[in-house]
């Protein structure tokens, strides 16, 4: 009996596994990604286990409290149509962040962690020379914003730089967006920091001519700098909304992907100033 209703929930496994899977990996905690698992594999085996073992006696149960069933189905179509609006709105990374801040107290991940040896320094100099070149080439690389105006990340070196990648297609992106301009409002006098967005014209995203007016419809002043490729290749942005923080050296500090609250934007540029 438990084999034949386990074998009857097949279809709603795969969504379900597939959530717990994207929680597992945002959390980037080995003891955290195995207890979410855990969690999911107890929940999902323990109900047909026991119906399996104890079939006439939960059967008998069941039957007499249908009441209760009835609530139960209730309660579980509000719970999916919750996760249903949350993941139209976008609110669902919102959670997604809430896992990654449980593995790492709210604070930024860290991209490119460097392996150490006896007195801290780098186990591979040739490697350093190279993230080095690549540092250089980054920071002199030329971007045009909105007005068209030639920007370089080296011109904001002193400075730590909240780095935000973000589309007009993506309704997480065009969430966070708002706080965003208030933050860039916050901080444009700033001599310690600044804020800084990049869009990729083209294919799924709309044109330049487009996204200027899209801009300019959502009346962001904060500068929007357009890709080629290469920022968002150099950077291996692989999903949209990610905020990189760089420190005063123009180096990658850390990144956070998924949609950010105010309270988390100011968490990234305080622990990237005091880290300097």
């Amino acid at each position: 009996m438990g084999f034949t209703f386990s074998f009857a929930w097949t279809p709603c496994i795969g969504p379900a596994l597939s959530s717990i899977l994207l929680l597992a990996n945002s959390s980037q905690n080995l003891w955290m990604s195995n207890y979410l698992m855990v969690i999911y594999a107890l929940g999902l085996t323990i109900p047909f286990l026991l119906i399996g073992i104890f079939t006439d006696s939960i059967l008998n149960w069941l039957s007499n409290h249908k009441s209760i069933m009835n609530y139960t189905v209730k309660l579980g179509a509000i719970i999916l149509i919750f996760f249903g609006v949350s993941m139209v709105s976008g609110k669902m990374n919102f959670i997604s962040n809430y896992m990654t801040q449980s593995s790492n107290n709210a604070m930024i991940k860290d991209k490119n962690e460097d392996k150490k040896e006896d007195g801290g320094e780098n186990k591979d100099e040739k490697n350093s020379e190279q993230e080095k070149a690549l540092l250089q080439q980054l920071g002199s690389y030329e971007l045009k914003d909105q007005h068209d105006k030639i920007i370089k990340l080296e011109d904001y070196k002193g400075k730590v730089v909240f780095l935000n990648f973000w589309a007009t297609w993506c309704p997480p992106c065009r969430g966070e967006l708002p706080n965003i301009q208030k933050l860039y409002e916050k901080y444009r006098s700033d001599k310690h920091v600044a804020i800084l967005t990049i869009v990729y014209p083209g294919g799924q995203e709309k044109g330049k001519s487009d996204l200027k007016e899209f801009i300019s419809d959502n009346a962001l002043t904060v500068p929007v700098l357009f890709d080629d490729g290469f920022i968002y290749s150099t950077f291996g942005i692989g999903s949209m909304p990610t905020t990189f923080m760089l420190d005063k050296e123009g180096k990658p500090y850390g990144y956070i992907e998924g949609a950010l609250t105010m309270e988390m934007m100011e968490n990234m540029i305080l622990k990237t100033l005091n880290a300097n």
